[in-house]
């Protein structure tokens, strides 16, 4: 092979690498904005092998190995992306319809929980509520003007402060940090404001600054109790948590089916994962053939 073709093969390789990413990442933008937020995360796994199976199906045509890489394409998009999805309709119409085995099932149990408390933080939030809750009853600078909070000042009661700092000035990327004190000075919680849900300009004064994140921090602890009571009664599972354990398909021990229709689902699954495989082992022996050939 001469100089000419090797860098030829490279650049053709990082184009087709550099494709893929710039997909993923126009597909994510596109529906969350520049940064997506903590809410936004649990979709970006399904986005991202959504997108990375779409571009590597049609870039690979500008390969050599059209038919590997659309072959592995199309076996990422339905094992990885679809019958995960599938599961996920099926325990959600009726969780009896597959089993898990039980160690994993405490463990995602266990992991639920966790990733709950890290994203409502059940302690802070509660106390910030009972800290603005006392701000609307007993400051006596709930009637400043929004500008004047907004210029720096604080927001001071016998027991607490709250303080009220810009971070960024770009839509997607600023919000306001709000910091809650003692009076001792020592920071006690703070919450971020995206400017895309949350506007100082909105507020006629502080008071009404307060009762608006007063109401928002209500709405989270509301959720908090329902995703709590949901993993009480064992509703668990999300597509991050079903996608390690569906791949995992050929394990009885891992995921089994109970009813009819996911025996059927899984059959499927299994024959449609052996037959790509298949499919891609045979691309590749070709192409080895096919290069011995022209040497």
């Amino acid at each position: 092979m001469t100089l000419t073709n090797k860098l030829k093969s490279k650049l053709e390789r990082v184009s087709i690498f550099a494709s893929l990413i710039g997909f993923a990442i126009a597909t994510s933008s596109s529906l969350f904005g520049i940064i997506p937020s903590a809410k936004h995360i649990p979709y970006l796994l399904p986005i991202g092998i959504f997108g990375f199976s779409v571009a590597l199906y049609f870039v690979a045509s500008k390969s050599k190995f059209v038919a590997l890489l659309r072959a592995t394409a199309i076996l990422m998009f339905l094992h990885a992306l679809v019958f995960p999805f599938i599961y996920l309709l099926l325990i959600s119409i009726n969780p009896k319809s597959i089993s898990f085995d039980e160690e994993i099932y405490q463990n995602v149990v266990q992991i639920a929980a966790s990733d709950l408390n890290i994203n409502y933080s059940p302690k802070e939030l509660n106390r910030r509520i009972e800290v603005i809750k006392s701000f609307i009853t007993d400051s006596t600078v709930l009637n400043h003007s929004i500008e004047w909070l907004d210029n720096g000042n604080l927001i001071v009661s016998d027991s607490h402060i709250i303080t009220v700092n810009q971070e960024n000035t770009l839509p997607d990327k600023g919000g306001y940090t709000v910091d809650f004190y003692n009076k001792s000075g020592s920071k006690i919680s703070t919450i971020f404001l995206r400017y895309n849900d949350f506007s100082l300009k909105d507020c006629k004064d502080v008071k009404d600054f307060l009762k608006s994140i007063l109401a928002m921090e209500n709405v989270k602890l509301a959720n908090y109790v329902i995703e709590s009571k949901a993993i009480e009664s064992k509703d668990i599972w999300t597509f991050n948590r079903v996608l390690p354990y569906s791949i995992n398909i050929f394990n009885s021990k891992v995921i089994k089916p109970i009813s009819g229709l996911a025996n059927l689902i899984v059959f499927i699954h299994q024959i449609l994962v052996v037959v790509i495989t298949i499919g891609i082992i045979a691309a590749i022996v070709r192409d080895i053939f096919i290069k011995k050939a022209v040497a």
